[in-house]
């Protein structure tokens, strides 16, 4: 009887490099290619907290991860466009004729419309190479508290990984899941028997 194949059998883990030289692992389907699910940081931490949706692996580099850098900012310009105009219509609404658009606004009306988008001038930065915002060096206490991060929590996150070695792979290395199974290159490999040559 013929061995049943599983979901497993279809798809392979790789691990892909952006053009800062930051490892991210893709799960990939291999019949077409195409990643099948998150797209995640190897052992690092992503001080940005990148959202998927500008994340790409493209067709002609099956090897790297885009970050979309450009369509991110475009998307920020346009919610802080939406934020400050629904600023005005909630201030309009509260004091109607006495609201003023050059007055800073009221602590409820910043209660009532929630946090500000994120400052594009933090990506700017960052695809410009800024090393704390892509993850290389501690975030300054500034920048961390515009992320919406306890710069206390990132340190003690850091300390952590480096006490457990949980730092990033060096160029030649692979990765070994939580299971052993080892993962270089990009493709799931046995781990090597401690008696075989490599």
């Amino acid at each position: 009887m013929a061995e049943s194949r599983t979901q497993p059998d279809y798809r392979r883990n790789m691990v892909n490099t952006d053009r800062f030289g930051r490892k991210w692992l893709v799960t990939i389907e291999l019949k077409t290619g195409d990643p099948t699910g998150l797209i995640t940081p190897t052992s690092w931490t992503d001080p940005l907290g990148t959202p998927q949706k500008y994340l790409q692996v493209p067709r002609d580099e099956p090897r790297t991860v885009r970050i979309l850098f450009t369509r991110w900012i475009e998307d920020l310009r346009r919610d802080h466009r939406d934020w400050t105009q629904q600023l005005h219509r909630i201030g309009q609404m509260l004091y109607d004729t006495q609201y003023d658009e050059s007055k800073p606004p009221t602590r409820r009306m910043l209660e009532l419309i929630g946090p500000k988008p994120l400052d594009m001038r933090l990506l700017e930065r960052a695809s410009r190479g800024d090393r704390a915002l892509l993850g290389f060096e501690p975030l300054k206490l500034k920048d961390a508290r515009a992320l919406g991060r306890d710069p206390a929590e990132l340190e003690r996150q850091r300390q952590l990984a480096k006490e457990l070695g949980d730092q990033p792979p060096a160029e030649s290395e692979g990765v070994t899941t939580p299971s052993g199974e080892a993962i270089a290159d990009g493709f799931n490999i046995p781990a090597a028997d401690p008696g075989e040559e490599e």
